[in-house]
Formats: C-alpha cells, sequence, structure tokens
C-alpha cells in the first residue's frame, strides 16, 4: 500500500456536487469550469470526471439541435463547439483514469513495480509508461520515485502497514479482511468495521463493504 505524500486536498464549497450542478442548469459553461477546478482539487473526481464530461458533451450537442430546429444561430454554435470539445475532453479523461487504474493495480494489487514488466503488460512504451507514473506522483496517487539506474518506482511504504501487520498479530480474534476500492480498484487490508481513506484515490472505505 502506499500513503500518497499529497494529501487530499479539501474540495472548496463552490467546487462542491450541489454547485457545480446548480451552475450547469443555469449556466452550461460555468458548471463545466467549475468541474475543471474540482478535477484539479481532487483525485476521486479525476477518476469519474471523464464520463460526467462527456455526457455533459452530449447534452451541449443535443440543446445545440434543439436550438437549430429553434432558429436560434448563436445558441447553436455555442452549445455545438462546446458539446463536441466536452465530449472528446471527456472521452480523453476516460482513458487516462483507465491507465492509472491499471497503473495503480499493477503496483497496489500485483506488487509489480519493474517498469519494463509494466509496459509489456499493459502494451504501452517505456517512455509513455515513465511519463504516466511522474504525473501520478505528482498529483498524489502514489508515494515513490522513479529509479532510473534500475527501470523501476520505488515505493515509499505507509505506516499503515505496520500498523495493520501488527493489529493482525495483536489478537487472533480480530476480525479482519481485504477490501477493494470503488473508486481506483486498491486492495486494503483493515479491521471489519474500520473506516478509512484509500491511500491511493482518498476515497472514504469501510471494512464492512
Amino acid at each position: 500500500m502506499l500513503l500518497n505524500n499529497i494529501k487530499s486536498s479539501k474540495v472548496p464549497f463552490w467546487c462542491s456536487w450541489p454547485v457545480i450542478i446548480i451552475a450547469t442548469i443555469l449556466f452550461y459553461p460555468l458548471g463545466i469550469i467549475l468541474l475543471l477546478f474540482r478535477i484539479a482539487k481532487d483525485r476521486r473526481t479525476k477518476l469519474i470526471a471523464g464520463r460526467i464530461i462527456s455526457t455533459l458533451g452530449v447534452l451541449g450537442i443535443v440543446f445545440a439541435l434543439l436550438a437549430y430546429f429553434m432558429d436560434e444561430n448563436i445558441v447553436t454554435t455555442v452549445f455545438g463547439i462546446a458539446g463536441v470539445l466536452f465530449f472528446i475532453l471527456g472521452i480523453m479523461l476516460q482513458k487516462r483514469a483507465k491507465r492509472v487504474r491499471q497503473n495503480i493495480d499493477l503496483i497496489a494489487n500485483k506488487k509489480i513495480t519493474n517498469l519494463d514488466q509494466m509496459a509489456a503488460m499493459t502494451g504501452v512504451s517505456f517512455a509513455d509508461l515513465q511519463k504516466e507514473l511522474t504525473q501520478m506522483i505528482r498529483e498524489g496517487f502514489i508515494n515513490g520515485q522513479i529509479k532510473q539506474s534500475s527501470r523501476e518506482i520505488v515505493i515509499n511504504k505507509s505506516q499503515s502497514q505496520t500498523r495493520n501487520t501488527e493489529a493482525q498479530n495483536a489478537s487472533q480474534a480480530a476480525q479482519v479482511k481485504q477490501v477493494s476500492c470503488k473508486s481506483c480498484g486498491a486492495h486494503t487490508t483493515m479491521a471489519l468495521h474500520e473506516t478509512k481513506e484509500c491511500e491511493y484515490c482518498g476515497m472514504l472505505i469501510a471494512g464492512s463493504e
């Protein structure tokens, strides 16, 4: 497991989901702008933003078509261009989120840290994989560094590993289980009634899940 060296930044109120939804309804482009700000602040949002933005893009295209039949040329142009751009951006973000989850699965769940092996398993070049991992480290998904000499990613082990081991050894009666994060897919061992943040994406995980 990893303890992110960049803690989850608190999302400001003006980037909360209720504000984004209201802004999108009242003024479509503003909602997208607020969503982009939230993406920059929150790792969990990065993993789901692609689906949201591509959906909003489709809605923009639909509004543009409705405006076209109503002879609203300006509205048609604005929503049409925005819809297409947001749809393309959403698809790109979905692909990126898929790669992030794939890399987390290899590192956290399969314990694979050699970049050549990871590149071979994911079908990307060594250079592209290195760029992806560097970006993930910068965004706080991974607490570690790339060691060029051995072509591997070196993970800084979290204290939670030690705590989990001590908790399991302290009492055989303690109920522990392996839980998979619903956001990024990383596995973590925790007590049955424990609740904590995923060390990769920051989502709250409950041991009772």
